[in-house]
């Protein structure tokens, strides 16, 4: 899975946009990045940023933010 397949997903799931960034940093949200060939995904609050967990694929970052926004719905 990349970025582009878990948008769609996550659109199919009815998942709101507000809640998560697929391009990066966003306050308030849980965000995905790609950084030096590393995929990171964490949440940015109130201007500061908290780590969740870092993958050396797309693919398994992908899913990993998935199940997380799953817990949205």
């Amino acid at each position: 899975m990349n970025a582009k397949e878990l948008k769609s997903e996550l659109d199919r799931l009815g998942v709101p946009r507000r809640v998560y960034s697929l391009s990066g940093w966003r306050d308030e949200r849980l965000c995905l990045e790609e950084r030096s060939g590393t995929w990171h995904v964490f949440f940015v609050e109130r201007g500061g940023e908290r780590p969740l967990r870092e993958f050396q694929s797309e693919n398994d970052a992908c899913h990993f933010m998935l199940e997380e926004l799953k817990l949205e719905i």
